[in-house]
Parts: structure tokens; C-alpha cells; sequence
């Protein structure tokens, strides 16, 4: 069965291991990204098949000798999407600091928070901690994620509850005869209770610190 990885937030992460085997991992380079060429994205592959085909469809069908083999479409990189991935290469270090010290003031911030957990990186692993996500149970917090993120919004902070809901419940899926209803009971209980707290660039030390008190307050008085 030909396995692809979603590695799309995943650029400057390493693994304990090697990558698991699979036919093709897929990142992006969409300016929400840690690695940002406005758009576009990037399939690794070891398989010469999958190359072949990737940079064929990637040019409009066509192979080496400019002959259309099969579908394909437009999807060159740019030059203005290249020079902002080089400017962006250039400063990956410096923004990598800033995103791990937020990580790192959360965890210091919410450590004594019950019932909301800043989701843990396994050892023997780095993390580019390009989102900060936070699992919120409601027995040990008080109040469900999403009573927590609309006490967060009503402060003027913006929260994401990714990746919520879960595929298989999204209309096109969910509406469709075709595809079967499945039980899945563990992606549904973290839909509900994931939620990605504000960081990036413009976000101050000073920033993080009142989101960890609002979220502590609001537990406290839930």
C-alpha cells in the first residue's frame, strides 16, 4: 500500500529514527509555514517512479524529452516564492529561537494550570514548536476547550482549535454515501480538546505570559 507522510508543518523537526518508509513525504512552504515561500510545497521521495512522476506533473505532463506522458499542471516555483524561501532559509536560526523560547515560556507559564497540558515532545526528538497547542480536559480544567477558547477571545486572544473537526466529519466525507461512517473515537476525543495558543514573529515574551494568566485565571475561576 503506497504510504504518504503529511509532513506539512514538520520542516526543521528531527526524529529519533529515520523517517519510517513510505512512497513520499510532503511538506509545505504556505506562509503560515516555518519555511515560507508564500506557497508551494515539496515531495521527498526515494522512489525513482514517484520523482519521475512528481516532476512531470509538476510541469505540465511532460518527461525529459518534453513529451506529455500523462496529467499535469503549472506548479513551478516562482522566482519571487524563491527569493522569499532563500530570505527565509537565511533567518530559520534566528526564527527557530523565538519560537522555542515561546514554547518553552508556556510550558514555564501553564505548568501549574490543572487540566490544560502543552503537548510534549518525545525524547530524542526536536521540534520546530511552530504551533503551540495545548489539550484542555474539562474534568481536571473546569471548562470544555471550547468554553476556554471563547473566554480567550473575549480577551482579544485569538486561538485555532486545529484540526477540529476531524476529516471524516467534514461535510464532503460526512454527506457522501460513498463513504463509510467510522468510528473513530480517540481523533474525535483530541478534536475536542485541542487548542493552539497565539506565537510567532510578533509575538512578545510579555505577550505569552498574559495568555498563560488569562488561561490560568479562567481555570481558576471556572
Amino acid at each position: 500500500m503506497p504510504l504518504v507522510f503529511d509532513s506539512a508543518q514538520s520542516f526543521a523537526c528531527r526524529p529519533l529514527l529515520p523517517v519510517p518508509s513510505g512512497t513520499a513525504e510532503v511538506f509545505s512552504f504556505h506562509a503560515t509555514k516555518i519555511l515560507n515561500c508564500f506557497e508551494g510545497g515539496l515531495v521527498a521521495t526515494d522512489s525513482a517512479d514517484v520523482h519521475a512522476r512528481v516532476r512531470s506533473m509538476h510541469n505540465f505532463g511532460f518527461d525529459e524529452a518534453m513529451n506529455v506522458v500523462g496529467p499535469g499542471t503549472n506548479a513551478k516555483m516562482n522566482e519571487s516564492s524563491a527569493a522569499m524561501g532563500i530570505a527565509s532559509i537565511e533567518h530559520l536560526d534566528d526564527m527557530l529561537k523565538i519560537y522555542r523560547a515561546h514554547h518553552l515560556r508556556y510550558r514555564e507559564g501553564l505548568a501549574a494550570v490543572p487540566g490544560v497540558t502543552l503537548m510534549a515532545v518525545p525524547d530524542g526528538q526536536t521540534h520546530n514548536h511552530q504551533y503551540i497547542v495545548v489539550q484542555v480536559d474539562p474534568e481536571a480544567a473546569g471548562l470544555d476547550r471550547d468554553r476556554l477558547a471563547d473566554m480567550l477571545g473575549a480577551e482579544n486572544i485569538h486561538t485555532k482549535k486545529y484540526f477540529s473537526p476531524g476529516c471524516h466529519r467534514m461535510r464532503p466525507y460526512r454527506q457522501n454515501a460513498v463513504h463509510t461512517p467510522v468510528d473513530l473515537s480517540v481523533t474525535q476525543a483530541l478534536t475536542e480538546r485541542v487548542l493552539a495558543l497565539p506565537t510567532g514573529l510578533s509575538v512578545t515574551p510579555d505577550d505569552v505570559d498574559r495568555i498563560s494568566d488569562v488561561i490560568a485565571a479562567a481555570v481558576r475561576y471556572a
